[in-house]
């Protein structure tokens, strides 16, 4: 299986690349606790002065892998549930708190968990073909409603 984070460095910025371009860059399991290990690393380097965010392929993140979370709730306790979820907004939260800028590079749709990891960075550079949609036009996520109300007025 090919890594489903990549990361580079080069001139002082760390680019982090969501690497699922097959599924949108769908957020995975291990690409979670890939960003979950980066982005404080990162943060602590002082060789490091900016993080880049970015997606491979045609899109930035399509928000949670729901095909993957359908097939693993069954196997999920309630407790492992609520640790993935919060995983998912601890992202959010690294990308908001780490004390060097943030870029997310935005090259098609972020939906869901993607748009709130867009949301947290400082700055967000959209391509022509960048998107940003909710979860859902009926209801909007948990870490998108946070992501929104931490954004600065």
């Amino acid at each position: 299986m090919p890594h489903e984070l990549l990361e580079t460095v080069s001139d002082r910025v760390a680019t982090l690349t969501l690497n699922r371009p097959d599924r949108l860059n769908a957020l995975s399991s291990p690409m979670i606790d890939g960003l979950l290990e980066a982005l404080p690393r990162l943060a602590a380097d002082a060789e490091i002065a900016v993080v880049v965010l970015t997606g491979a392929g045609r899109g930035f993140c399509a928000g949670g892998d729901v095909k993957s979370m359908a097939e693993g709730s069954s196997q999920l306790g309630v407790k492992d549930a609520v640790q993935r979820l919060r995983g998912r907004m601890e992202v959010s939260r690294l990308l908001h708190e780490i004390p060097k800028p943030t870029i997310a590079m935005v090259n098609g749709p972020a939906a869901g968990a993607g748009l709130a990891m867009a949301l947290a960075c400082d700055l967000r550079v959209a391509s022509e073909s960048a998107r940003f949609i909710t979860a859902s036009p009926k209801s909007v996520s948990p870490a998108i409603s946070a992501a929104v109300t931490s954004c600065p007025n």
